[in-house]
């Protein structure tokens, strides 16, 4: 379920490393200069990524996933369609599911995420209810959410808050 992109002018970027600044400077070398990862949902993968400092002073790196994490949230939906496009974005750093027919998230399980998304079959959610507060809460706290039209639909819409508001 995780997709790693690293491309090596984007791990030149000030926000994927900080260097100590010193009178000699460090200079971060990376082999491959690409690395691509896919991992289905339960799968484990891993790739190799060399960092050499070639410079003349001590280089401090910190990596982070590229991109934006997004959730989506599902309903018992076929995913096999959306779920490789949304992969290909590169600014989405990784996409993870939750099944919103089993489970109702709370605030804390949608904090890492920059997005939800519901993809939702035309069954309803465990709690539509309560479902709908937390993303009005999430919306509160500056997340995103885009609802696909069978959320929308009587008898399988998002309620609560968000619907209300």
């Amino acid at each position: 379920m995780l997709a790693l992109r690293v491309i090596r002018r984007l791990l030149l970027a000030a926000p994927l490393f900080f260097a100590t600044l010193a009178l000699a400077s460090p200079r971060l070398e990376v082999t491959p200069g690409q690395v691509s990862v896919h991992a289905v949902s339960g799968q484990q993968v891993s790739a190799t990524l060399s960092l050499r400092n070639t410079g003349d002073s001590p280089l401090d790196v910190s990596l982070q996933r590229g991109g934006h994490r997004a959730l989506l949230l599902t309903t018992r939906s076929d995913l096999s369609e959306i779920l490789p496009l949304l992969r290909e974005i590169p600014e989405v750093g990784g996409v993870d599911v939750w099944d919103a027919a089993l489970r109702t998230p709370d605030l804390a399980a949608l904090k890492p995420y920059a997005s939800v998304m519901t993809v939702f079959s035309y069954t309803r959610a465990l709690d539509p209810e309560r479902l709908g507060n937390v993303l009005a809460d999430y919306v509160d706290q500056g997340g995103g959410v885009v609802l696909t039209l069978p959320s929308l639909l009587r008898g399988a819409e998002v309620r609560g808050r968000f619907l209300a508001e």
